[in-house]
């Protein structure tokens, strides 16, 4: 007998070996269709779990590439925010120094001063202009009556006790008389010296005759 049937009555000794070998085809057909289910299951389980590892594994990169990313974009917001800083910084302190660079200043040497019988001369205070290059110098004359000449000295001097006389160009001439006035003038020098001051001398002055003076320097770096 096999699993497909009963053969009818008396069967010889081949029909018996057949029956065996179907048997055990059928057995085997068994065997291997189970191993076969079984590791197509094994598979699909290992698939599964390689799924959900691979899933896991890559939601973690993704993870910590999204944590890398706001922690450099934090790096990157402070770098930039302290660049930014910096270079305002370093923008302000150079407008600081390009300032004194390019300012100028007036100095004013004589202030509406009259030039009659007392004074005749006039000395201004030395000021200190080591920190300038060119100079403006502005000459306002005015008259009264007739008096003679007014001469205006510029003058430098490198320890503030000694002074001489500026003769560059129409510097060593500065006089004015009273036929020419009034006058407003203005001539350009240079600033060499530490320290630079007005001397003014007039002829001719005294109480109904008088020149009366205003002298500025404007200095630039």
């Amino acid at each position: 007998m096999t699993d497909f049937g009963v053969r009818q009555a008396a069967f010889s000794s081949t029909e018996a070996k057949q029956d065996d070998v179907i048997t055990a085809l059928a057995l085997l057909h068994v065997d291997v269709a189970t191993t076969i289910l079984a590791l197509i299951d094994g598979v699909e389980t290992a698939l599964a779990v390689l799924h959900t590892d691979v899933g896991t594994t890559v939601v973690g990169w993704i993870n910590q590439l999204e944590a890398y990313l706001i922690t450099s974009n934090s790096v990157l917001t402070a770098t930039y925010d302290l660049l930014g800083d910096e270079i305002l910084t370093a923008l302000n302190l150079l407008h600081t120094d390009l300032g004194p660079l390019t300012a100028q200043t007036t100095l004013t040497f004589v202030a509406d001063v009259t030039f009659d019988d007392d004074p005749t001369t006039y000395t201004a205070a030395g000021e200190d202009v080591s920190a300038y290059r060119k100079f403006l110098l502005l000459v306002n004359v005015a008259v009264v009556n007739n008096p003679a000449t007014i001469r205006v000295h510029v003058q430098f001097s490198d320890d503030n006790v000694t002074y001489y006389n500026y003769m560059n160009g129409p510097f060593g001439s500065l006089v004015y008389e009273d036929s020419a006035a009034p006058t407003l003038e203005s001539i350009q020098g240079e600033c060499l010296a530490d320290y630079m001051r007005v001397y003014v001398a007039a002829t001719g002055t005294d109480g109904t005759d008088k020149f009366i003076l205003t002298v500025k320097a404007i200095l630039v770096r």
